[in-house]
């Protein structure tokens, strides 16, 4: 008998038995999950950072109290008013989700 004919299963597989496909799903959302967090994450770091050098200008130049009430207000109505809507319907597109909504 040839002996590389033989399926031996892996650890997991044999752990799981006939669903050990499930765990490699899980496995790939999670890992596109986090990937989505190390991404919020970081654009916030840079948006604050951006915040911060703006305000480093300002006391720079001795500027009045209103330009910086002026530029924090407006950061905040940005944040109200943007939405990510767009970016999900474009992640539905892209991975053919839309189609089944």
């Amino acid at each position: 008998m040839n002996n590389s004919l033989i399926f031996k299963p892996t650890l997991l597989q044999r752990i799981l038995g006939r669903n050990y496909k499930w765990w490699y799903l899980l496995w790939y959302e999670f890992k596109i999950s986090n990937g989505h967090f190390y991404s919020y994450i970081f654009l916030n770091i840079v948006r604050s950072v951006e915040f911060l050098i703006i305000i480093f200008v300002w006391q720079i130049n001795n500027s009045s109290a209103e330009i910086i009430t002026y530029l924090a207000i407006g950061r905040v109505f940005q944040k109200i008013v943007s939405s990510g809507f767009g970016g999900v319907v474009g992640s539905y597109i892209d991975s053919g989700q839309i189609t089944k909504d």
